[in-house]
């Protein structure tokens, strides 16, 4: 996110449970429109209320009872959408979930480019409806 430019009233909230990340992330990159914040996706109840929840490369680091108790804060949150990697059956099965619930109103597949497979780390959910 640090090449990103973002234009009149758009921000970046970088979350993290590790400290030290924030805080070197914040004394690095930090502007007008970039903030670094500590936040546990599990175990804290209220996430900040944004537009958009970049959950990248988190879900694999947590365990089934996790994963559902993130995705509850996610529900309970005023969070519009979630964007989300999968890289597992587990993390499938808990994006799935949301597709059910809420069916978006797009879904992305992750496609490889240089290799033309239907993924580069991860399967695709599902197409657009």
């Amino acid at each position: 996110m640090k090449e990103v430019t973002f234009y009149n009233e758009l921000n970046y909230l970088g979350g993290d449970i590790v400290g030290e990340m924030i805080n070197q992330l914040d004394n690095k990159h930090s502007d007008s429109k970039r903030k670094f914040v500590r936040l546990d996706v599990v175990n804290d109840i209220l996430l900040p209320q944004e537009d958009l929840w970049l959950c990248r490369d988190c879900f694999i680091h947590l365990s089934n009872d996790e994963v559902m108790r993130a995705l509850g804060n996610f529900v309970r949150s005023r969070i519009q959408y979630i964007l989300t990697t999968t890289y597992n059956l587990r993390d499938i099965i808990a994006t799935s979930i949301l597709v059910i619930l809420y069916q978006p109103s797009y879904c992305l597949t992750d496609g490889c480019p240089l290799t033309g497979s239907d993924g580069c780390d991860s399967p695709g959910l599902v197409e657009e409806p």
